[in-house]
């Protein structure tokens, strides 16, 4: 059911690519994309930036990160 709801709302957004929620140590909890990627949300390199990005968000003393959007 939350799959089908993330990949509605990847077809509805323009310019839209993937969506990956993850815990707080960003491990994918739930990831959808676009019919045309490759899935490039599950490569290693990606998640340990994700994990980074986190927790150098956290560090800027703006109260606790809920999300994070790369474009």
């Amino acid at each position: 059911v939350a799959k089908k709801f993330l990949q509605d709302i990847i077809k509805r957004v323009d310019g839209l690519r993937a969506i990956v929620i993850t815990d707080r140590d960003g491990i994918p909890v739930i990831k959808v994309n676009a019919p045309e990627i490759q899935d490039p949300v599950s490569k290693p390199n990606f998640l340990a930036s994700v994990s980074l990005a986190i927790e150098q968000a956290g560090k800027l003393g703006n109260g606790k990160t809920t999300i994070i959007c790369d474009v």
